[in-house]
């Protein structure tokens, strides 16, 4: 059901007329039109919509085996915040906030943890809602049953960072050369590209194309929990910052 604002209040509440197998529940609306909303998983259907609209699952990248609720969309459907009880959570007795962003072909990517800063230390942590500017995120903490519970809320700004989940950097320095700018060693070891390649997040598996135009490698996020393989590609001579590998 929903109802609009009118110029003496607010209008009869009206039902949106379609039904998912589960029970459909928390739900967000994007500018762009469409409403998210759960049913043990996420889905997404025009809003308001109609005689033809079928809900649209969201995914594998989202949902999961387990159970996703309480989607919360920024304005221009960049990323997607959303509660999942899948296995590895932070929460002592329940689930964590995910993030999902979203690619300029409309999938989604890996919904990622948002780590121990915001999950740690309660016993879950759920119903993420954005500010009206879209500026801030707001959620809840259960801090003890039942339902207990205390609102956080943070600058979007901290989620920035999540969408260069590979060390990445505004200022990436202009490296040349074979070995991203830094000369061979001799007879001892030494660390490869500091802070590039080795920024402490558990890189390995090491290769170079024959040419030396390009670097794969699998890199572990340790705080988020998810792995991928990166790539950095020279340019005119010039190595570009590493990206997830296509």
């Amino acid at each position: 059901w929903y109802v609009e604002r009118t110029g003496q209040g607010w209008s009869a509440p009206r039902p949106l007329r379609f039904q998912t197998k589960e029970w459909e529940n928390g739900s967000d609306v994007s500018e762009l039109g469409n409403l998210f909303f759960d049913s043990k998983d996420i889905y997404k259907i025009n809003f308001p919509p109609g005689e033809q609209d079928k809900p649209e699952r969201l995914g594998n990248a989202i949902n999961s085996d387990h159970t996703e609720l309480h989607p919360c969309v920024a304005p221009d459907e960049r990323f997607i915040v959303f509660y999942s009880s899948r296995p590895g959570h932070f929460g002592t007795a329940g689930g964590d906030l995910y993030i999902s962003f979203r690619n300029e072909d409309g999938t989604w990517n890996e919904g990622i943890n948002l780590g121990e800063r915001f999950n740690k230390g309660h016993l879950s942590t759920s119903f993420p809602r954005l500010s009206p500017d879209g500026k801030y995120l707001f959620f809840l903490k259960l801090v003890a049953v039942p339902w207990q519970c205390e609102v956080y809320w943070v600058s979007v700004e901290a989620l920035d960072e999540l969408t260069r989940p590979f060390g990445q950097k505004n200022d990436f320095p202009a490296l040349k050369g074979s070995y991203l700018g830094q000369k061979p060693p001799g007879m001892t070891p030494e660390l490869f590209a500091p802070e590039i390649v080795s920024s402490g997040m558990n890189e390995s598996s090491l290769v170079f194309t024959p040419d030396y135009s390009e670097i794969y490698y699998d890199m572990t996020h340790l705080t988020h929990r998810f792995t991928a393989i990166v790539c950095l590609r020279k340019e005119n001579g010039i190595w570009q910052q590493h990206a997830v590998a296509p």
